[in-house]
């Protein structure tokens, strides 16, 4: 039997260009929403800065998200400015 869908859309406070501290609030609304998928408004792991850098896929500051989704069985597509990976597929490395 298919198991029912909880999405959630969180928007948490996002520090400006402060991918650090955007990525651990996320991490924290992953973890109290209790849904299999979460939403988040695009570029909020940079603070919804148009001018912030891009941000690798396998940066270290993404590290508390990527632990909170791997507890909750959940994946991880957060909307931010991606560095493209050069000769790597599009997908992300992400389970």
């Amino acid at each position: 039997m298919p198991v029912p869908l909880t999405v959630a859309v969180a928007q948490p406070s996002c520090v400006p260009l402060d991918v650090a501290a955007n990525a651990a609030a996320h991490a924290e609304a992953v973890r109290r929403s209790g849904a299999r998928l979460v939403v988040f408004p695009e570029l909020s792991l940079t603070g919804h800065d148009l001018a912030a850098e891009a941000v690798s896929p396998d940066d270290p500051r993404l590290r508390p998200l990527v632990a909170a989704c791997r507890e909750a069985g959940r994946r991880r597509w957060p909307g931010r400015r991606c560095a493209p990976r050069t000769g790597a597929s599009t997908s992300p490395p992400w389970p």
